[in-house]
């Protein structure tokens, strides 16, 4: 164990008691076997629009991979808009 151990008494609800230090932090809890190890995270408020980039792991994927395409210049030239505009302008209104 750490250097800075101690044993503790869950009280009647269940919970363990980490000090002030550690009021207000989310911990991951791991489970293995009779152990129970909390990791420190950190928490991200994301609007839902966006969070479900990092809940689809095939979708978040491709972005990060463009990223490090961009990232390394790797690009390719985008759609001519002008000519799009041109081509638009050429028909009629309804």
């Amino acid at each position: 164990m750490a250097s800075n151990e101690k044993v503790v008494t869950a009280d009647q609800g269940g919970r363990i008691n980490l000090g002030k230090s550690r009021a207000g932090l989310s911990f991951r809890l791991v489970e293995q076997g009779t152990q129970l190890i909390l990791e420190p995270v950190e928490t991200v408020h994301l609007p839902p629009a966006e969070a479900w980039l990092f809940r689809n792991k095939d979708a978040l994927n491709s972005v990060r991979r463009g990223l490090e395409q961009a990232a390394a210049g790797n690009l390719v030239n985008g759609p001519d808009l002008d000519a799009a505009h041109a081509i638009a302008m050429a028909f009629p209104p309804c």
